[in-house]
């Protein structure tokens, strides 16, 4: 299909009076392409389109819908997330191969938009969502990702290892740091590594109720005096857990797969699993020149 940045140097060298197969060999698009946006003389995104009204592939969910349905009927409230895995369970054999699979976890998104747009007929009540205002500089999020069920192994021995994953809200900026628990210790280094990183300090931090920053044994759930000493060594560096507010605010618990295929993307790469020494040199240049925010010094 022709985007209207094809058709507008379509149009150039049209004017130029350049041949319509010269212009099809050049775009590349068919010759019958060319001619008919040549003849309606206007954009791709101009031209108006008839709603389709046919399908282009074959329901998915046409052998289960009736199924999920009466499901739905017994209990709205039940989540597609819910439906897929019983549908799983149901008609899955265990250890089949992925393409043999007769409900895969591709179906996931098409039973969502189903799941909805039956809740919606059925004047089903609808969660009330609060949409989430991300500025820059304000927020940076961050938990630990447990890649023990990956199965790594090293010399035939099993690599327990974990993940410290960090983002900034606003821009999405990550950064993922090896540790092999959920220890004050690596908390700690995590953060600093990707504050520095970073090249600055954002306003706020924001986690769970982690042991490692949390006092979960106390009453009112405070802080930990040494999470409360790290947090202070940052000027200006205000923490909000989500202690009294659960999941909402949380941006990095994603799923283990989902890590691993942003992790070995060729445009993200790997170095970020590495811990990275940094000497004095490094560090006054990182963060002599940070962003718009707040100035921080390595503890």
């Amino acid at each position: 299909m022709l985007k209207d940045f094809q058709a507008s140097k379509m149009f150039t060298m049209l004017r130029s009076g350049c041949a319509v197969a010269e212009i099809a060999r050049r775009l590349p698009v068919s010759e019958k392409t060319i001619r008919t946006y040549r003849d309606k003389d206007l954009l791709p995104s101009q031209v108006e389109r008839s709603p389709r009204t046919h399908r282009t592939r074959a329901d998915p969910l046409e052998a289960f819908w009736p199924e999920v349905e009466a499901q739905l009927e017994s209990d709205p409230r039940l989540k597609p997330v819910t439906l897929l895995g019983w549908l799983q369970q149901k008609y899955n054999q265990p250890g089949c191969e992925p393409s043999e699979l007769v409900v895969p976890d591709t179906l996931r998104r098409t039973l969502e938009r189903r799941v909805h747009k039956w809740r919606l007929e059925h004047n089903v009540e609808q969660e009330v969502m609060f949409p989430q205002v991300h500025r820059p500089g304000d927020v940076m999020a961050f938990d630990f990702v447990d890649l023990n069920c990956l199965g790594v192994t090293m010399k035939g021995k099993q690599f327990d290892h974990k993940l410290f994953h960090a983002v900034l809200t606003y821009s999405n900026w990550e950064h993922l740091h090896l540790c092999y628990s959920e220890s004050y210790e690596a908390l700690a280094t995590g953060l600093q590594d990707a504050l520095h990183r970073a090249g600055g300090v954002p306003k706020r931090v924001r986690s769970d109720s982690l042991s490692a920053a949390v006092n979960n044994l106390s009453s009112d759930k405070e802080f930990a005096k040494q999470y409360k000493n790290l947090l202070k060594h940052y000027r200006h560096f205000i923490t909000q857990s989500t202690k009294r507010y659960p999941t909402p605010f949380l941006l990095p618990a994603i799923p283990v797969h989902e890590t691993m295929t942003r992790l070995f993307n060729p445009q993200i790469g790997i170095p970020n699993l590495v811990p990275r020494l940094y000497s004095p040199k490094e560090t006054e240049v990182e963060i002599a020149q940070p962003p718009a925010w707040s100035k921080g010094s390595r503890a």
